[in-house]
């Protein structure tokens, strides 16, 4: 199974399925104060922080936070993030031994405890996005400039069963040319420029970066699902993050469930659900992926959306150029910020702006109507789109 165009994988929902599906996501939960994101795939996960990192992390999470909090802009000493978190210390202990084992944590010169990834709290979060406010207008108004153009497209190819433009415009611009092919245009003139050289090893193998949840919280990605049936195939897209403030996929309760793959089979593209058994119905419904007797979510055919590509890796390059005109005020930001006297190189905390760019880029181009608004509370189904065929 394999996503090309997805490019930040969830360690929990995604090292259970094929090491080849990086997809978008966190580690978190209702309880937790961090998200943890990645950007690769699952053997990039294993070449830098070993085996175990999930379980390690999940075991003492709540703890765990509370430690990579203490430590985000500064090392401190054992017994200092013991005053900080008021942990017993032979726990403590035993927490940061366990966390080093699995590369979250490591000693400085001075034997003080530091993180090995940034962990950036939501004060920062806000500077950050301050900082990038330029590059992130600039962006959207060239994604702007092709709105005409990509909907004139997608009203030419479209099937009779797709949907309108606007059920499908956030897949199209969120997915497929922000967090797709402008984020792989980023990367690609990164090696070109040599950006990537001041990444240090094990940033090579895979970025990663904890995000503080809170009023500033910012990034986007995308989980992508693949569902096989002999020769046919249905690909889910679940859109999350800042932008739909959806951090726990609720999907993944079922993603491994004959019944609900059963049932992304038997709904037809105008939304209908006749067909379904009780429980396949029951599965939707729990999803709220249903309304009333139709399907909410929308359906859309994978031919469609390929005929869109060629433009949007267009959009997606031109868009990238847009970013490097400016790229100095990235590299600025990680040069002003705490995390550059302790962390090795900045590839990481490069991640870190470029995913906050991606949401800050989409919400402009809601507030400027390129994109349809978002209800103030976001309904299960919305960002979430069944794609009929296989995509790449």
């Amino acid at each position: 199974m394999e996503c090309l165009r997805s490019v930040t994988l969830s360690l929990i929902l995604t090292l259970p399925l094929s090491p080849n599906s990086p997809c978008s996501g966190q580690i978190g939960s209702a309880h937790s104060e961090l998200s943890f994101w990645t950007v690769g795939g699952s053997e990039g996960v294993t070449a830098r922080f070993g085996n175990g990192l999930v379980e390690v992390y999940y075991s003492k999470q709540y703890e765990a936070n509370r430690v990579l909090l203490a430590l985000a802009e500064a090392p401190l000493t054992e017994a200092e993030i013991q005053v900080r978190t008021a942990l017993p210390e032979p726990e403590l202990h035993a927490l940061l031994i366990s966390l080093s084992s699995v590369r979250l944590l490591q000693r400085d010169d001075d034997g003080r405890w530091t993180t090995s990834v940034p962990v950036i709290m939501d004060q920062r979060i806000k500077l950050i996005k301050e900082d990038l406010h330029p590059i992130a207008s600039g962006v959207s108004s060239f994604i702007e400039g092709f709105f005409s153009q990509m909907t004139a497209l997608y009203d030419a190819v479209k099937s009779e069963s797709d949907p309108p433009w606007e059920d499908v415009a956030h897949l199209i611009i969120d997915k497929f040319i922000v967090d797709g092919s402008f984020h792989r245009a980023v990367g690609a003139l990164e090696r070109e420029r040599g950006i990537r050289v001041h990444y240090d090893q094990t940033q090579k193998h895979i970025t990663a970066f904890f995000l503080e949840r809170g009023e500033n919280f910012s990034t986007f990605g995308t989980n992508w699902y693949a569902f096989n049936e002999g020769d046919a195939q249905r690909e889910v897209y679940v859109l999350h993050g800042a932008l739909f403030r959806r951090y726990d996929i609720q999907m993944n309760r079922y993603r491994g469930d004959r019944g609900f793959s059963s049932a992304l089979f038997k709904v037809s593209p105008e939304g209908g659900l006749g067909s379904l058994t009780s429980r396949e119905m029951e599965m939707l419904e729990e999803l709220g992926w249903v309304s009333g007797t139709r399907l909410a979510v929308p359906l859309v055919q994978a031919k469609t959306l390929k005929a869109l590509l060629p433009l949007a890796d267009t959009v997606g390059a031109g868009a990238a150029e847009v970013l490097f005109e400016n790229h100095s005020i990235i590299t600025d930001s990680f040069d002003k910020s705490p995390h550059s006297r302790f962390l090795d190189a900045g590839g990481d905390y490069l991640q870190v702006c470029y995913h906050t760019l991606f949401s800050s880029i989409l919400e402009e181009l809601v507030n400027s109507g390129v994109l349809p608004p978002l209800p103030e509370s976001i309904p299960e189904h919305l960002g979430v789109y069944v794609v009929l065929g296989k995509m790449y």
